[in-house]
């Protein structure tokens, strides 16, 4: 982010071990950065970001965005193209806001047609959208919620079409709504983090699923790289201070509860039959289990994807096993 000429950011809510955290999310051409912070304030971005300045950043109009470290920026148009819909729902009879929402769709549309237009008839195109705009953004408005926006886009005027001028600028921050969006339904799902530990450990995680997924790389492919190379090891003898082996069903075989008697150590392994169960590790086994639960849920839905895991995973035996293991 501290390298980019174009940035865009945006912040939801999020909830941490029963308080209101913000998750920021900062995009640019290259990479996606998600932070987790108690604050909403601009010295998030400041630390972000550092004493780089940006050419152009993409943003709302939330009072700390407005404090962003750029030469310039663009103002998300998909979001005015709501606030203006809003007045439309309201007033129906009102001319200037359905007049200047079709403006910003054409602007949107012209963008988007630009290497298929001569340059001649682009600039022309870009210099008639500005005439419009300046033309409704002077016509007199009354009604309270119209009045409101018009001297929002007065007061940032050369912040509407800076993306007609640029080729690396959007004229919305869709792309940060993507990156937001699995956070979102992670928040509506599961309620928010237990725990800080857990929105810190996320917010890394995030960034490389969502990087990964920019640069057209598949996410499990982008962990190994980061890992390093592959490398085998022998298994580590299980430490003589550990009172109990936690482990899987697969793992209840007599040589392993052989090798745990003689270190005088308790084999903790899943059990079928009926419930209650009963042995020595019965009760370590609910606490393992409930630990597990709380340590994993909030990572069970992004490691699933990882994995492709949304269907049946075969995991039993070497083979099976290798293709979705971490090296």
């Amino acid at each position: 982010m501290q390298a980019s000429a174009v940035v865009n950011s945006d912040e939801t809510s999020a909830c941490v071990d029963g308080r209101n955290w913000w998750e920021w999310v900062f995009c640019s051409a290259t990479a996606v950065l998600h932070v987790i912070k108690p604050s909403r304030g601009a010295a998030v971005i400041d630390a972000v970001m550092g004493t780089h300045r940006a050419a152009v950043w993409g943003r709302d109009c939330w009072s700390a965005q407005l404090k962003v470290p750029a030469q310039d920026w663009q103002l998300c148009l998909a979001h005015q193209l709501r606030n203006l819909q809003v007045v439309v729902d309201r007033d129906p009879t009102l001319f200037w806001a359905p007049a200047l929402q079709a403006l910003f769709r054409y602007a949107i549309h012209l963008h988007q047609q630009r290497d298929q237009l001569p340059a001649a008839q682009f600039a022309a195109q870009v210099a008639r959208s500005a005439r419009l705009g300046d033309w409704l953004l002077a016509r007199p408005v009354t009604q309270p919620e119209a009045l409101r926006l018009q001297q929002r886009y007065c007061k940032h005027r050369q912040h509407l079409f800076v993306f007609l001028e640029r080729t690396d600028v959007a004229p919305t921050n869709n792309v940060i709504e993507r990156a937001l969006r699995a956070s979102v339904v992670h928040r509506k799902v599961l309620g928010g983090f237990r725990s800080q530990w857990g929105a810190e450990a996320y917010a890394p995680l995030a960034s490389i699923i969502d990087t990964a997924a920019l640069k057209g790389i598949k996410t499990f492919a982008a962990l190994r790289t980061l890992m390093g190379p592959r490398r085998f090891r022998s298994p580590t003898p299980v430490s003589r201070y550990a009172r109990f082996v936690l482990s899987d069903l697969h793992y209840t075989a007599p040589n392993v509860q052989e090798c745990c008697d003689q270190a005088g150590q308790i084999l903790v392994t899943t059990h079928y039959g009926s419930y209650p169960h009963t042995g020595d590790g019965v009760e370590v086994r609910r606490i393992f289990h409930k630990l597990r639960s709380l340590a994993i849920e909030s990572f069970n839905e992004q490691f699933k994807g990882i994995f492709d895991g949304h269907g049946q995973v075969p995991t039993k035996g070497l083979r099976n096993a290798t293709p979705a293991a971490l090296p």
